[in-house]
């Protein structure tokens, strides 16, 4: 974070004719006639972007501001439309006398300018830095907007009441009192429309929605005007970025509020009439077009699809809405593949060679853009076929190709095994190509044939002079069970952990260089910090389990099976030099180049140990996440650039080369895994996440998920002699 704290510099001092814009704006919109709504403050900063967007003049003023406040000249490089977004979301907090909110937006700017510092710093070869771990926890009250809460800064601050003189401690929440007001004046339309939607506020929502049946038929008018303007403009690539940004907002608003009915009200049999007669379930199952993936080429919708997966989001909430009665009476569909039109006179892609010079011709039809993980399509035969369901075949027959071939799951497969020698084919000649494949497709296909060669090499390197996986290698096979590269350790499964130790820490280290835990702002007051324990200390009850160096010298890895005692069943597994030279290079070589993608913030129960970066990869259902924020790829997870593409199979990679050592060495945890992800989005080959951390501790805790994980370490930078893994 920054050590300068943001200012509200004057700007009237910078620019006294941009300063007479944004106050002549704010006083007409602020005007006793005028409802103040979300509808009319987003017409508010449409207007003005328009007015400002053009003039070079304005920007140069913007950025001296902005620069100003912030004390840094590097807000130059961030996005225009972020800069202009946090300058009139200021100039209005600042208008209504929000000064403290003003400054905490002014503050997140900071943030994000300091991660763009970030990167030019260079490799640092430390640990962990204890000031920055200790400043970062300070700061927990300014929130990144990517990862906050479904929250939207500037329409809570128009129904948040203006601070008192008797202001909270600094890095404290404002406490706002609600208060019922005494004034009998009915509640208007406008005015619940300016309710700030946040989860917090649901309660409160959806209390004046039912109170007022009136409003009923109005905000179903509203949603569907919405999405039904935005669904006009969706293949529509000329749109200026302020009508493709006005549609996206608006689409995702209609989300967030759907989202917020709750059951009270659309269990009532007049909510569900008023809904059906608003015409509200057409323009929702217009969104769900299953052809929208592939033929939508609307920037806004492809943001919508990879940010949101609206194609899905918006009908999953109205399928909620439906009584369970009318839902029983449903017949499921037993199609596997969408039913696609053909012509005699079209081409057909009935081999794996005529579906890549379909490709070849019409790259664009991988939705990689909208849909990151269609990337990976040919990875394996899953990736391939889900493809063909959901936008491989909508967009060939969009191309005019006959796809009868390649629904047939019957020949599909020969496809895609065809389709794969021609790849190699191409790849390997590409030198005579004249270089006319399109240079993101020739990555997608090079990336593909690495990751299907690395997948060969880790089970050449692990069944080396191995005649079964559970056995030791012809090298050690008879020598003493001590000296043999698999060894069986028996354990007792049924024990619990003693309730003492929970909370304290553990470490090889003297208690000279021990690393003190954090001051929790969480703890209860007078509480002490837990005791740091020796792994020896019998409170513990673990058992010093080391590699021999000898053995994975002569044998070339070794391997500990965690085995119940009573039912001799694998719990669990550790393999000492898992992966060859080259492989371990390559993994530590993708793990150096995490720049793009975000930390993940953990929560209160991480903050007395929890230090360094942990980085997610892969889909996932945000706790809190942006505005309308659903299952999809992490942010900064995106398939636009060669860069981007890069990173996206630098993660497939280390997933596979994760999931195949569990297959080798427990089948049964990978198969659990397997079919525990088996509904997840793909990164590479498997629907699981993947967490790469950089100097990162956090407390031994046990996480609510689908089932066990896997977990690996690739470079040690500390003292080898206090590592202790538990």
């Amino acid at each position: 974070m920054s050590a300068w704290t943001p200012i509200l510099h004057p700007l009237a001092q910078v620019s006294e004719d941009l300063d007479n814009i944004i106050q002549t704006s704010l006083k007409q919109l602020s005007k006793p006639s005028s409802s103040l709504t979300r509808t009319s403050i987003k017409e508010w900063e449409r207007q003005l972007r328009e007015r400002i967007c053009g003039q070079e003049t304005y920007w140069h003023y913007i950025h001296e501001w902005l620069s100003k406040c912030t004390g840094m000249r590097e807000v130059e490089y961030l996005p225009q439309p972020e800069l202009l977004q946090t300058f009139l979301d200021v100039n209005y907090l600042i208008f209504h006398g929000q000064t403290q909110e003003a400054t905490l937006l002014l503050a997140s700017l900071q943030k994000n300018i300091d991660g763009l510092r970030f990167g030019d710093n260079g490799l640092q070869q430390h640990q962990n830095n204890r000031l920055e771990d200790l400043t970062g926890a300070n700061s927990i009250i300014i929130e990144d907007p990517e990862e906050v809460g479904d929250v939207e800064s500037l329409e809570e601050s128009v129904s948040t009441p203006a601070l008192s003189d008797q202001q909270s401690p600094p890095r404290k929440r404002a406490r706002v009192t609600n208060t019922t007001s005494t004034d009998s004046t009915p509640l208007t339309f406008d005015a619940f429309d300016a309710q700030p939607i946040h989860a917090r506020g649901a309660s409160k929502w959806n209390r004046l929605l039912k109170e007022n049946y009136g409003f009923w038929a109005k905000k179903c008018l509203q949603w569907v005007t919405q999405l039904n303007e935005a669904y006009a403009e969706r293949i529509n690539q000329d749109l200026n970025p302020i009508q493709a940004e006005q549609h996206y907002q608006n689409v995702v608003n209609v989300l967030r509020e759907l989202r917020q009915v709750q059951k009270s009200v659309y269990q009532m049999p007049e909510w569900i009439q008023t809904v059906k007669a608003s015409n509200l379930p057409q323009s929702v199952h217009q969104w769900s077009d299953p052809r929208g993936l592939a033929l939508w080429k609307a920037d806004f919708v492809k943001k919508l699809f990879r940010k949101n997966r609206i194609s899905e989001t918006l009908s999953l909430v109205i399928h909620s809405w439906i009584p369970i009665e009318e839902k029983n009476a449903w017949e499921e569909s037993t199609v596997d593949y969408p039913v696609l039109k053909t012509k005699p006179t079209w081409s057909k892609v009935s081999t794996g060679k005529e579906l890549i010079r379909a490709l070849l011709k019409y790259p664009d039809m991988i939705p990689r853009d909208a849909y990151p993980s269609s990337v990976y399509s040919f990875l394996n035969l899953r990736n391939f076929q889900f493809a063909i369901k959901y936008w491989l075949g909508y967009a060939l027959e969009a191309k005019q190709y006959d796809t009868t071939s390649l629904t047939n799951p019957d020949t599909n497969e020969q496809i895609y095994r065809d389709a794969l020698t021609h790849i190699q084919n191409i790849m390997q000649h590409q030198n005579n190509n004249n270089n006319k494949t399109d240079p993101i497709l020739k990555l997608i296909f090079q990336r593909t044939l690495d990751f299907l060669q690395l997948r060969k090499k880790i089970s050449g390197h692990v069944l080396q002079n191995r005649q079964g996986l559970n056995s030791p290698c012809k090298t050690c096979n008879n020598l003493p069970v001590e000296e043999q590269c698999i060894q069986t350790i028996y354990v007792d499964s049924s024990k619990v952990v003693d309730p003492s130790v929970i909370g304290c820490g553990v470490s090889l280290a003297p208690p000279e260089i021990q690393l003190e835990p954090l001051k929790n702002p969480h703890a209860k007051p007078g509480s002490q910090p837990k005791p740091i324990l020796k792994p020896e200390d019998p409170c513990l009850k673990l058992v010093r389990i080391e590699p021999n160096l000898q053995i994975i010298e002569r044998c070339g890895l070794q391997v500990f099976l965690m085995c119940d005692k009573t039912s001799k069943e694998t719990l669990d597994f550790w393999v000492h030099n898992a992966f060859d030279k080259d492989t371990l290079c390559q993994l530590v070589d993708h793990h150096s180049k995490l720049s793009n993608v975000k930390k993940i913030n953990r929560g209160k129960k991480f903050e007395s140990y929890s230090m360094g970066k942990m980085m997610g990869h892969g889909s996932r259902a945000a706790m809190g996440g942006a505005s309308g924020d659903s299952y999809t790829f992490y942010a900064g997870m995106e398939a636009i650039t060669q860069e981007d593409i890069n990173a996206l199979f630098n993660s497939a990679e280390d997933s596979m080369v994760m999931s195949e050592i569990a297959r080798l060495f427990h089948h049964p945890l990978y198969q659990e895994l397997k079919e525990a992800s088996a509904a997840g989005d793909r990164l590479g080959t498997s629907g699981a996440t993947l967490y790469s951390c950089n100097n990162y501790t956090s407390p031994l805790h046990c996480d609510d998920d689908a089932t066990r994980g896997l977990c690996a370490q690739y470079q040690l930078q500390a003292i080898s002699k206090f590592l202790v893994v538990l």
